[in-house]
């Protein structure tokens, strides 16, 4: 089957990158059997993680608000692009970048991944071949994801600032928080890999995501007493805490309850023995 030109052009534009994508590249053959050209059309009007208005998208894309809304939400039902809602009852969309973003929201659709398995494959492919580059080079506290210490007392005179605390997260964003299955068990269960863990709600979603995937029917939403009980499971369960790690120290989208055997992000450390990928930012 010959490759798809738009789909191609997708991928470049989601990467960055003006490559020569191969069939075997898991940024193209994860939407190839997937994305329709029209559907790719709307994502290639969009700017990688940006809100975007809807009647901007459709003067780009020359169609009507109401097609393009109902492209928008096709792909955000898919896990492809996030829905924003906006404080005077408006929507925004939003384009994500691959990791962490489209391939775990994209796991995140049950009957899609049961249809498509691709999606398990390339997620894993992706995180194994494609970040072993960054991976190598990156600066201490500065990956995609950074692990965050479990709160406890330290006896000295110093103590963590507070966006290295998950109390401050979660009273930050205690009015928009959802859970949702792990991404990572997801994957290793699809492709017959792993510890045999379940995948459990342990993935803690924040603002305008919990928001996107509660209303795409990938998270539901909990209270902040409910989050903190999950972390605290998930501590005496020897996991660790991660959070995004792209927006600085005012914003992130997601807490994970990792296992270290499981997890696609913390297992880089280990490939390619690059700890400062996903190591804390807290000594």
């Amino acid at each position: 089957m010959s490759m798809r030109p738009k789909i191609i052009e997708m991928a470049q534009h989601i990467s960055g990158l003006k490559i020569d994508f191969t069939e075997n590249d898991p940024r193209y053959y994860v939407f190839a059997n997937l994305v329709n050209d029209e559907q790719a059309d709307v994502v290639l009007a969009m700017k990688r993680r940006n809100q975007e208005a809807v009647e901007d998208i459709a003067a780009k894309v020359n169609k009507s608000y109401a097609e393009t809304f109902e492209i928008c939400m096709q792909l955000a039902d898919m896990g492809i692009i996030e829905i924003k809602p906006q404080g005077d009852g408006t929507d925004k969309f939003e384009l994500p970048i691959y990791v962490p973003g489209i391939y775990e929201l994209m796991m995140l659709n049950k009957e899609q991944i049961e249809a498509h398995p691709e999606i398990a494959r390339a997620f894993e492919q992706y995180t194994r071949e494609i970040v072993e580059p960054v991976a190598r080079i990156m600066p201490m506290g500065n990956g995609a994801m950074r692990v965050i210490p479990v709160e406890s007392a330290i006896q000295a005179e110093t103590r963590k600032a507070p966006y290295e605390e998950l109390s401050y997260w979660l009273t930050k964003y205690q009015n928009h928080i959802g859970i949702a299955p792990c991404q990572c068990r997801l994957v290793r269960t699809q492709m017959g890999e792993g510890t045999g863990s379940i995948a459990e709600e342990l993935c803690i979603l924040l603002g305008a995501t919990a928001e996107s995937a509660i209303m795409t029917g990938k998270a539901r939403r909990i209270t902040k007493e409910e989050a903190e009980e999950v972390l605290l499971q998930a501590e005496k369960k020897g996991y660790m805490h991660q959070v995004t790690n792209m927006d600085g120290t005012n914003k992130i989208w997601a807490i994970c309850n990792c296992q270290r055997d499981v997890c696609l992000a913390l297992r880089t450390s280990q490939y390619f023995n690059t700890p400062n990928m996903s190591r804390s930012n807290y000594m």
